[in-house]
């Protein structure tokens, strides 16, 4: 299978680099899929459950992720062992841009979990105001996370979201 180089930027961090496997590519969206390792895994683990977002117990073997070209935000659905579904995981940031081979994304710093239940957790508001204090966003960016984040958070309500974004 076909592997992609994601480069993820959080303004102020450096900018991680995924590499995953191809699932698909069209004029919309990315998709991919990462198949974790024991160690990858126990820490993504760890701060889910340190969030409040997983129980304990809870594993993660897979995240299969849909990166969007015209939409603010990204999906990742994580995986157990067992192919359960664990939930779902949304960086709301800048849509996803291609150079060369690779793609890059901007992170605005605000994320929402959605797990199986349907329960819905908005999560780094304080990270947003902090990096808007120090001038590491815009304030447009700041309104496009801000409008993005509450749109999710209506369809999520509504029903849509995540189910309409998954490719």
């Amino acid at each position: 299978m076909r592997t992609v180089r994601i480069f993820y930027e959080r303004p102020g961090k450096d900018i991680a680099i995924y590499t995953d496997e191809l699932i698909s590519l069209d004029a919309n969206c990315l998709v991919t899929i990462k198949n974790l390792p024991a160690e990858d895994s126990a820490r993504l683990e760890l701060a889910l459950l340190n969030q409040g977002l997983i129980q304990p117990g809870q594993h993660i073997a897979s995240i299969r992720k849909v990166y969007h070209f015209h939409e603010n935000f990204d999906l990742l659905e994580f995986r157990g062992p067992n192919g359960e579904l664990v939930g779902h995981y949304s960086d709301i940031g800048l849509p996803l841009v291609t150079f060369g081979e690779d793609y890059a994304m901007l992170d605005l710093f605000l994320d929402i979990w959605r797990s199986p239940d349907g329960k819905l957790v908005e999560l780094d508001w304080d990270e947003l105001e902090d990096a808007r204090a120090k001038n590491l966003v815009t304030p447009e960016q700041v309104e496009i996370a801000s409008q993005t984040m509450q749109r999710l958070v209506n369809e999520a309500a509504e029903g849509t979201y995540p189910s309409r974004y998954l490719k």
